[in-house]
């Protein structure tokens, strides 16, 4: 049991440590003029 949650507990750890830069991008192409996506990208900032 302890094993299982260790590896869900790390999983999701390692999920986060890749969606939240990808939330922050898009955050600040949409509210900020800091960062300006390329084309291909556009749907982040949606």
């Amino acid at each position: 049991m302890l094993e299982t949650l260790t590896g869900l507990g790390l999983a999701s750890a390692a999920g986060l440590n890749a969606y939240i830069p990808m939330l922050v991008l898009g955050l600040l192409d949409r509210f900020t003029g800091l960062v300006d996506l390329p084309g291909g990208w556009g749907w982040l900032g949606n």
